[in-house]
């Protein structure tokens, strides 16, 4: 199925912000921190998930969720000069690589991914959206997941389906939005009903399934205090559940055709990360054609790219030029993906003291048939959205290649590569 990755970008943008240990700027005292890790974090997460689609959501200011209650968010500090100017080169930064960066007046970015990720999982694509906000776990289903990075000093990003958000919360998607009306949000400045805490509101769900069913059965609530404290709250539960409500009906339309992770200039990005003094981000663009040259080193800063200027995004590819060139640099490679490229290695220069990469045949594959015996496989995953396990591609038979092993890398150990997509 074809991939849709949402980002929120503020929320992205703030975190490479706060992320970022060691403050960076140019040499012109341009700051850049939230730039770079934003940058950086983007690359990465195309080059895991190899989405076929992206699009960022940003903010625009003050919401009619503003309007209807004055102190959401009022706790908030307001955005640092330094990273305003930053925000401008994120913006640049995305409409670079030719991804559509949108917004909606009076609504919030959440708002915006909600809507196109409905969108987008009616029409049969799976859905991954970037962000650091729990809010977005009210998304959740059969298509839609959230690559949610956690706060603090040690951040981890993980993926969380509808199996993954149960575990958590024991609760479903759609009870997520009761249970955040009656814990409230501290980030948000929205107050929780007093004496109701986390443990306290998943059972209030688990027993009674929702907000309303619980204020229907308020006289089986033990413990007088419990009872009252919600009766008083009801007006501000109420309220709450429609600010931490996600809307997903905006009038807006999602465009696959837009969002795809083609045609962008490598040149145009090349230009940007030069003039922003990014050299170590050159090097982890995709080449203009993996199996023609060997990458060049950062400091050579290339910029050259397909006769059309134009190329794909961390995207499949495919045929192999007339020669391959023997790696001589650390970090050169070889991607096999096909049959041609695979014989053309095989009939190549052998080097000595140099590692061979064997099939690998330790997992399930499309081979197997009936026996249980694992198919083959060659290079590195696109990381499983699933919980069950990546679905499998075809790679090359095994019986072309078992028995035939090749030097592959020009430096011991570097990671085995590849741009097999598997969701």
């Amino acid at each position: 199925m074809p991939l849709l990755l949402l980002i929120d970008g503020h929320s992205q943008a703030y975190r490479a912000y706060f992320g970022m240990k060691t403050p960076l700027s140019t040499r012109d005292g341009e700051p850049t921190a939230a730039v770079y890790g934003f940058a950086r974090k983007l690359l990465s997460t195309l080059r895991d998930y190899q989405p076929d689609y992206v699009a960022v959501a940003l903010d625009t200011g003050d919401t009619w969720r503003h309007a209807e209650f004055p102190a959401y968010k009022a706790t908030r500090e307001s955005m640092p000069d330094d990273m305003r100017t930053q925000m401008k080169r994120i913006e640049e930064l995305l409409h670079t690589f030719k991804i559509p960066v949108i917004t909606y007046e009076n609504f919030e970015a959440d708002d915006i991914l909600g809507t196109l990720a409905k969108q987008a999982a009616a029409l049969g694509t799976d859905v991954l959206i970037m962000t650091g906000d729990r809010d977005m776990f009210q998304l959740v289903d059969e298509r839609v997941k959230i690559l949610y990075t956690s706060g603090g000093p040690n951040p981890v990003t993980s993926v969380y389906g509808l199996a993954e958000v149960h575990d958590r919360y024991a609760l479903t998607p759609q009870q997520f939005i009761d249970y955040k009306a009656l814990v409230g949000d501290n980030s948000d400045n929205i107050p929780g009903v007093p004496g109701v805490g986390e443990k306290t509101a998943i059972k209030y769900l688990q027993q009674f399934g929702s907000l309303d069913e619980l204020y229907a059965h308020l006289d089986e609530i033990s413990g007088a205090k419990s009872k009252q404290s919600l009766i008083d709250a009801k007006e501000q539960v109420t309220r709450n559940r429609r600010l931490v409500t996600i809307q997903t009906d905006l009038d807006l339309v999602y465009e696959a055709d837009k969002c795809r992770t083609t045609d962008y200039s490598r040149d145009a990005v090349v230009e940007l990360f030069n003039a922003l003094e990014f050299k170590s981000l050159i090097k982890e663009l995709p080449a203009p054609d993996p199996l023609e040259s060997p990458p060049a080193a950062p400091e050579q800063l290339p910029t050259d790219a397909p006769a059309s200027g134009q190329m794909a995004l961390f995207g499949e590819l495919t045929g192999a030029p007339a020669d391959l060139p023997v790696p001589t640099n650390a970090g050169d490679y070889w991607i096999v993906q096909d049959e041609e490229t695979f014989q053309r290695l095989l009939g190549g220069p052998r080097r000595r003291n140099t590692p061979e990469l064997r099939c690998r045949n330790d997992e399930p594959g499309p081979d197997a048939g009936n026996t249980g015996r694992p198919g083959p496989r060659l290079g590195a995953r696109r990381r499983s959205l699933h919980p069950g396990g990546p679905r499998h591609r075809p790679a090359i038979a095994m019986e072309r290649c078992s028995s035939a092993p090749f030097a592959l890398f020009g430096q011991p150990g570097h990671p085995e590569n590849g741009a097999q997509r598997q969701i």
